[in-house]
């Protein structure tokens, strides 16, 4: 019945602003996604200069999986908010998903300027920095965490893995050590000390990590097993 009853208003009244809106939120909500980004769109054309028709839009773009869209309605919404750090931070997400690393860099370098206090930040400019093979500033994002919240193991397996990008082995173990010391059922630690120790020469310690990467349900360590007719 409400549905009916907006689809109504926006026919009885083509420039009826709210109820393009409205009906845009309740498709949303029942999963129509197409005709709600067709009702936001309405809406933006009636009045472009409302933030919130691009995030509106934007939401739904990104439910959708188009995210250059999701981008662009973002890059709208900042030009009419430039100083807002969550813009900054949503449309980084989405670049991060589009691997447009570089400039998913750039907006959490904004949102960490804008809000020195979001420290999650960090951790995800660190995998953008990882992500381009920008180890060393990577580390340095993390550590910034850690040093503030030394309890989530995931942070420390990034950090590792970006040690072992840099040949630093023995602190590539030593993060992952301290990550499975933190959450003992973390494959994905496992298989990265795996890594790193065969890395440095530990051939044995190397292969009992993989069978409990392995074990744990890691398929990276299961695949390399079963490439070298390792018993798991």
């Amino acid at each position: 019945m409400a549905l009916k009853n907006y689809v109504r208003a926006t026919e009885l009244d083509c420039e009826f602003l709210e109820a393009f809106l409205d009906l845009g939120d309740l498709l949303r909500d029942l999963g129509e996604f197409q005709r709600a980004a067709d009702s936001y769109t309405k809406a933006i054309d009636l009045d472009p200069t409302r933030t919130e028709s691009y995030l509106n839009r934007a939401h739904i773009y990104g439910t959708m999986g188009k995210h250059e869209l999701e981008v662009d309605d973002y890059d709208s919404a900042i030009t009419l908010m430039p100083h807002n750090p969550i813009l900054h931070g949503r449309r980084g997400a989405a670049l991060i998903l589009l691997e447009r690393y570089d400039e998913a860099i750039d907006d959490y370098s904004i949102l960490m300027a804008l809000k020195p206090t979001f420290l999650w930040a960090r951790v995800i400019r660190g995998d953008a920095y990882a992500a381009v093979g920008k180890n060393c500033e990577a580390i340095e994002d993390y550590t910034a965490f850690i040093n503030l919240h030394p309890e989530y193991a995931e942070t420390y397996v990034n950090r590792g893995k970006a040690w072992h990008n840099l040949a630093e082995y023995e602190k590539a173990i030593e993060d992952l050590s301290r990550a499975i010391e933190l959450s003992p059922d973390l494959a994905e630690a496992y298989y990265h000390r795996g890594l790193s120790r065969e890395s440095s020469g530990m051939k044995m310690p190397a292969v009992a990590d993989y069978r409990m990467a392995a074990q744990l349900g890691d398929a990276n360590a299961q695949k390399l097993l079963k490439d070298r007719n390792i018993f798991q």
